[in-house]
Order: structure tokens, then C-alpha cells, then sequence
């Protein structure tokens, strides 16, 4: 108990507090802890709809996940962010060699320098018919 008392004392405590509360604010102001809500309330903000893919993603429910990808880049055709994940979600998660090469050639076409590219490559061509 001393050392809380004395972290509470030197202000660490209300930091990590502070940051908490900010986080559950803007959750919740985001949707209201409903995920889907947000979407609703911009269906068309591709950073939005590629934010709620990647929860999507983490959450294991691929598909939505990558329809959601694939909504952000209908909204926004030049959202480099979602088609990366569009790559990383085919190549890592559902392991799917069409689609990852298919959304991977774009990406090097259109985003050279995004980082890791080689190792992403590296990924997809060791899947059964992955090579790129």
C-alpha cells in the first residue's frame, strides 16, 4: 500500500488514469462501445471502416474484416492503409494465395516504400501457390 500511496503522491497514478479516461471517452464516443455504430455514423470514412477491420481482424473474424477492408478502399481507392491490410490479413490470417498476391502486386506497384515488403513477399510465396 506505501508504494501506491507513493506513486499517487508523485502523480503516476493520475497520469495512467487520465490516459484511461481518454481512451474509454473516445470509445465510447466512437460507437458507444458498439463497433458497428460508429460505422453507421460515417459509412463512407475509409480510416473508420479500415479501424473497425482491424478489430475485426484481431478479434479472428476474418471475413468481416476483410469486407470492411475492401469498403475502405471503395470509399477511398488511394487508402494505402487498407490495402496493406487487405495483404496482411490474406497472407498471415486466412492464408489465402490468390488474394494476397493479387492485393500484394498492387501494393509494390503503387506503395514501394511501405516497409517490410520483402519480408511480405517472403510470407506469401511460402504458401501453397503463393509465389509472387
Amino acid at each position: 500500500m506505501t508504494g501506491a500511496v507513493e506513486r499517487l503522491r508523485r502523480g503516476s497514478i493520475p497520469l495512467l488514469v487520465g490516459a484511461l479516461l481518454g481512451f474509454i471517452c473516445g470509445y465510447f464516443a466512437a460507437g458507444g462501445g458498439r463497433p458497428n455504430a460508429a460505422a453507421t455514423a460515417a459509412p463512407a470514412d475509409p480510416n473508420l471502416l479500415s479501424d473497425l477491420a482491424a478489430a475485426y481482424r484481431n478479434r479472428g473474424e476474418f471475413k468481416r474484416a476483410i469486407g470492411l477492408f475492401e469498403k475502405a478502399r471503395a470509399a477511398d481507392p488511394d487508402h494505402w492503409q487498407s490495402l496493406l491490410n487487405l495483404v496482411l490479413i490474406n497472407a498471415f490470417d486466412t492464408r489465402d494465395a490468390g488474394a494476397a498476391r493479387r492485393h500484394f502486386a498492387e501494393l509494390k506497384r503503387r506503395y514501394p516504400e511501405v516497409p517490410n515488403l520483402d519480408r511480405i513477399e517472403k510470407q506469401i510465396a511460402s504458401l501453397p501457390g503463393g509465389a509472387v
